[in-house]
Formats: C-alpha cells, sequence, structure tokens
C-alpha cells in the first residue's frame, strides 16, 4: 500500500501482538511511523455481544489502553467491533474512550456517512465496503465517487491482504 501512498488503518487485538505467526509490535511502529494507523479490535477478538458488564469493560478498554501505553495515541481511539456483532451496551462501553467504531462484517455496506454525523452515535456504527480479490475497481470507484459527491466519510475494508498467487496484480488499480 506504500507503493500506492495509501495511508491504513490496522485493527490489531493486543493479545496476540508478538505471538506466533501474528505481528510484532516492533511491525505496528513501523507502520504507525509511516502514518498507520494502530487502533483496537479488542483484547482478545471476543464476541462483544455475549459478555457481562465487567467482560465486556475488558475486551473494549484493555487493547486502548495497551495501544495508549504504547505510542499509537493518534488512533487508539479508533474502534472495530470483533465479528461485526454489537448493541447498545456494546455501543455504550466503547463510547468511553473511542470517536468512533465500525462494523467488520463482510457485505454490509452504506456508501457514506456526513461531516454533520461526526461526533454522533452513528459514528459508533460505521459501516464499510469491503474489498476483496473479486471487487471490481467500477465498485470501488462508484464507492468512492458517491462519498465526495457527498462530502462522506467511507470505510474500505481490506480484511486481509496478499501477495501470494491469486491476489490481484500490481497494476490492477491503475
Amino acid at each position: 500500500l506504500d507503493y500506492y501512498g495509501f495511508d491504513c488503518v490496522r485493527f490489531v487485538e493486543n493479545y496476540t501482538i508478538g505471538n506466533t505467526g501474528q505481528t510484532t509490535l516492533e511491525n505496528l511502529t513501523r507502520q504507525y511511523n509511516k502514518g498507520w494507523d494502530i487502533s483496537n479490535h479488542g483484547e482478545r477478538h471476543l464476541d462483544t455481544v455475549t459478555l457481562n458488564a465487567t467482560a465486556l469493560d475488558r475486551e473494549v478498554n484493555l487493547c486502548y489502553f495497551w495501544l495508549m501505553e504504547h505510542g499509537f495515541t493518534r488512533s487508539a481511539k479508533f474502534y472495530c467491533y470483533p465479528f461485526g456483532h454489537y448493541d447498545d451496551a456494546v455501543v455504550t462501553t466503547v463510547m468511553d474512550h473511542h470517536v468512533m467504531a465500525r462494523d467488520s462484517t463482510t457485505g454490509r455496506y452504506e456508501k457514506h456517512y456526513t461531516t454533520a454525523e461526526l461526533g454522533s452515535r452513528r459514528m459508533y456504527q460505521l459501516k464499510g465496503v469491503t474489498v476483496t480479490n473479486r471487487t471490481t475497481l467500477a465498485t470501488v470507484m462508484e464507492a468512492i465517487n458517491s462519498s465526495l459527491s457527498t462530502n462522506g466519510i467511507l470505510v474500505l475494508i481490506f480484511h486481509s491482504l496478499s501477495t501470494t498467487s491469486g491476489a490481484l496484480p500490481a497494476n490492477y488499480w491503475n
């Protein structure tokens, strides 16, 4: 993504950082220093709607505090609901330390959010456009143009990125 000049948000679960096969603090710091936002996806990626109040507070806020303690202050206040699940209790808990949250569920799609909605409860229920290796450029461009024409906020979700066989060719977005 650096090649194309994109800044990104990477949502992490602090419990996994440094574990075998997972990203490291050094990698996150390098991405952050290049302009990426490193943000909260929960402590252990638990389904928050199934948790009692104590466990919910822990799941949502321990990763937030970990991000703040490790210097990711610019973006610690962004949250992504594990499994895309949330209810009123979850949203209320997230609102305590975060400025916005998004749904990570594939296929749930709203085109844009107006800047007038910044700070509202709706900023804690953001949907996005999921981009996979089967998403057409036309679909992405339509979402971008719609958001631009309404002065909206657009979330493009790349739940995983790959450079392995089957990935889009490097010039796909040209």
